[in-house]
């Protein structure tokens, strides 16, 4: 008697990134390292500091070399992301309660550290800011590097020899994870937590593939080789779909790469209406990764540059030569074409945790944007 087949399960998450996406899951495991409690005598205390010191010097180079990678994929601004985990690496109250801890409660380097590191990531946790919480995963993955040096292991995933069309089904995925996905054979994102600001969904829209976040449970539900259906207009996950629905997804697919390939087929035609009145085509653009698409597809320059991203993916403020260089960059590589370039548009349901705003009754119509960026001139 033949085995019946799993019965298709919908899911429901955070429409992160749109298209439609169809093939095998491949479960990305974080492979969490379990830390040895192991108690050291004061005569180890100097050489359980210098362990501890020289793995994040390790890291550090790491993260480094990771960040000239994303530099030559998608530019300075999207790199920024790792000036925030090379900050974290140099903070010195982290640095300090390692080593005080290492000294105080007489244990090894490695189990220190993850004392320290499980304590800032509860902080990050407890935060009611959205975009903070988010950012409790940067902090983890920072953790799991410095323990790989500290425990003399390799386990965080290698995707230099990452092979195949494959949708990725994860908790979620840091960004020094993400990065080494560009230009990879990645059909799609399926994650449990995160959203519209993660950085998932920053790399899957530069990518140009289908993303739904925010699921909670995808990586208990979907296993590995699983067939999924990833519908990131909708924000739905259909794990082993039936026939019929396949077919359906088959034909949504289809319809909209034809769509595609029309419109592409226009983009060198000129926007005129019927009465010969010309028009301006210009893109919405928010990461410096979306240059190509923005040429491929015919636009006549940057109607909207979108600075939020420059100033949310770090713990900083970028300064005036950083915002200068970046934005250079965009008009020089845009050129004869313009750039407009927004002023930054925080305030109503975009916060930044480095500037301290009131809540208000009416908040998109308070202090944000220009109104925002005239009081605090720092910005």
């Amino acid at each position: 008697m033949p085995k019946k087949s799993d019965p298709e399960i919908v899911i429901k998450g955070i429409p992160a990134a749109p298209g439609v996406a169809m093939g095998p899951a491949f479960l990305l495991d974080q492979q969490d390292f379990i830390v040895p409690h192991r108690s050291i005598t004061s005569q180890e205390v100097a050489v359980e500091v210098a362990r501890f010191e020289e793995a994040i010097t390790h890291t550090k180079a790491e993260i480094a070399d990771i960040k000239d990678k994303i530099m030559g994929h998608v530019g300075g601004p999207d790199a920024q992301i790792f000036d925030a985990h090379l900050l974290v690496l140099e903070d010195v109250m982290l640095i300090d309660e390692v080593r005080k801890s290492i000294a105080r409660d007489k244990i090894c380097a490695e189990s220190a550290f993850s004392k320290v590191l499980k304590r800032y990531v509860e902080i990050f946790d407890s935060i009611a800011d959205e975009y903070i919480k988010e950012r409790s995963a940067d902090v983890s993955d920072i953790g799991r590097r410095v323990l790989k040096h500290l425990m003399g292991e390799s386990r965080l995933h290698d995707f230099e020899s990452f092979l195949g069309d494959i949708v990725i089904v994860a908790h979620d995925i840091s960004p020094s994870e993400a990065v080494t996905m560009y230009n990879k054979r990645v059909l799609g994102f399926v994650t449990d937590v995160g959203g519209r600001t993660a950085h998932t969904a920053i790399i899957a829209k530069s990518l140009g593939v289908p993303a739904v976040l925010g699921l909670k449970d995808a990586t208990l539900r979907i296993a590995n080789q699983d067939f999924i259906i990833v519908d990131g207009r909708k924000g739905v996950v259909i794990i082993n779909p039936e026939k019929e629905t396949r077919l359906l997804y088959e034909k949504e697919r289809l319809r909209l790469a034809r769509i595609d390939q029309e419109t592409m087929s226009l983009r060198e035609l000129p926007a005129e209406t019927l009465d010969g009145r010309r028009l301006a085509i210009l893109a919405n653009f928010e990461l410096h990764g979306e240059i190509p698409g923005v040429k491929k597809t015919g636009a006549e320059g940057i109607g909207l540059y979108r600075t939020e991203f420059f100033y949310m993916n770090r713990l900083d403020l970028p300064s005036e030569e950083e915002q200068y260089q970046a934005y250079r960059k965009i008009a020089e590589e845009m050129a004869p074409n313009p750039v407009i370039i927004r002023t930054l548009d925080l305030g109503g349901d975009k916060f930044l945790s480095a500037i301290q705003l009131p809540r208000e009754m009416t908040p998109f119509l308070g202090a944000r944007a220009i109104r925002l960026c005239l009081d605090e001139p720092d910005v």
